[in-house]
């Protein structure tokens, strides 16, 4: 901070505004999310911290989703130890996959891709719903 705004600011003061902000940050890591996102990105940003006078890695877990209007979204954020497979499973579980029936992410992927697959090409392309020889005539993977 003393670097960038020339100002002086303590692990006190980072503290109290932390406390002050997790209501609101609890609030919009529980809010509604729409039923569909077509597209949703996973990713993960490893960074060293000092915890117990200690240096640890951890990692920052980010989900970003494209929504039906073709507006991307941040879905959520997540500080962990480590990423693992186990960890994102645990994600799309519990927050981003609301589970759908079968033929409802069809009919939706289908209308996304008629909508935005002009202009997303490469994303519709490289989902593993338009995988060849692995999907059916909407081009969506068999059962």
């Amino acid at each position: 901070m003393r670097d960038i705004y020339g100002i002086e600011v303590s692990p006190s003061m980072v503290s109290k505004i932390t406390d002050k902000n997790l209501p609101m940050i609890a609030e919009w890591h529980s809010r509604a999310l729409d039923r569909v996102y077509p597209i949703v990105y996973l990713d993960a940003t490893h960074f060293k911290v000092r915890q117990d006078s200690r240096i640890i890695n951890k990692a920052a877990y980010s989900v970003m989703g494209i929504n039906m209007a073709g507006l991307k979204e941040i879905l959520g954020i997540w500080i962990g130890e480590n990423e693992s497979a186990s960890f994102w499973l645990g994600v799309c579980n519990e927050r981003v996959y609301q589970a759908l029936t079968y033929d409802e992410a069809e009919m939706s992927f289908n209308d996304f891709r008629d909508k935005w697959g002009k202009k997303h090409p490469i994303v519709i392309r490289s989902s593993p719903a338009t995988a060849e020889g692995d999907e059916n005539k909407n081009g969506i993977p068999h059962r």
